[in-house]
């Protein structure tokens, strides 16, 4: 039997090709933008594209099958038709044609669904490379941050570098040689830093009871602004030693053998009137508890 003109063809004329072969583009695009990102939020939200895109292709998938389904359909039924006798090849035909419209909407659908699919993967495309764009320039914050910091700490280690080497030792009033004197504040924040020994600052005025300080107890009993001399009263291990008529920046030394085997040692910056301003320097190791 002879075909007749209007009949289908046995094979779409849709480029199958070109569908898969952007498809296969789109697939490297993605993954060759998800190689590049270098931070975690980059990553996750290439792995949330990659999942969007999986699920785009899971949808043209389906749709491809159902339109291979209609045309075997339609090949199924072009096959009756030429087995049928002539007064049903009419009727025929025309299911035929029905199918052959359905399955050209379908493929229009199809094509609309590869247009808005490629137009999402191009979008969410853009928004990672300014995501790492974006990425990139803090990272480059950042490393001025670092840079900045490091030479900070290198003029905060030379100034204290300096300033160490500026201290002196003293012979106490023990006759031990003591740790590196502080005579101001800036000096005492460089021996704070340095972290040879413990130091508590304090001020002390002559109406006041004793003064905790540290792990001891101070009294201030006279003070001589215009000598620089003061007396001071210590109370340590339920005892009370006075240090009398001593000159400022001079090291005052005494025992806590209940906390370490080293003397502790008091030096005083200022002498005001009934006021006197110092620091308390005590051992880093100390006595273990019984």
């Amino acid at each position: 039997m002879e075909n007749h003109p209007n009949s289908i063809p046995a094979r779409s004329g849709f480029p199958w090709g070109t569908t898969l072969a952007g498809l296969a583009l789109a697939g490297v695009i993605g993954t060759g933008m998800w190689h590049q990102s270098t931070s975690v939020n980059n990553r996750q939200e290439m792995d949330a594209m990659r999942k969007d895109v999986a699920a785009l292709h899971d949808k043209i998938a389906a749709s491809n099958r159902e339109v291979i389904e209609s045309l075997e359909a339609i090949r199924g039924d072009l096959d009756n038709t030429r087995k049928e006798t002539a007064t049903t090849i009419g009727q025929t035909r025309i299911a035929a044609l029905r199918r052959a419209d359905l399955v050209a909407s379908r493929l229009n659908k199809l094509q609309s669904l590869q247009t808005e699919q490629s137009t999402q993967l191009s979008e969410q495309l853009q928004q990672i490379k300014s995501s790492s764009e974006e990425t990139s320039a803090k990272l480059t914050d950042i490393t001025s941050d670092v840079g900045n910091v490091k030479t900070e700490v290198a003029s905060t280690k030379s100034t204290l570098d300096t300033t160490i080497a500026d201290l002196r030792r003293a012979t106490g009033d023990m006759g031990i040689m003591s740790g590196l004197i502080a005579t101001n504040s800036r000096e005492l924040a460089a021996l704070k830093e340095f972290g040879e020994r413990n130091y508590y600052e304090f001020t002390l005025t002559r109406d006041a009871k004793n003064q905790k300080v540290g792990d001891i107890q101070i009294a201030l009993k006279k003070a001589d602004p215009k000598r620089n001399r003061f007396t001071i009263e210590v109370l340590a291990d339920d005892k009370k030693v006075e240090k009398k008529d001593r000159n400022i920046n001079e090291p005052i030394q005494f025992y806590v053998l209940s906390k370490a085997r080293q003397p502790y040692e008091l030096v005083i910056n200022e002498v005001k009137k009934n006021v006197i301003s110092g620091y308390l320097a005590t051992p880093k190791v100390r006595m273990a508890r019984n």
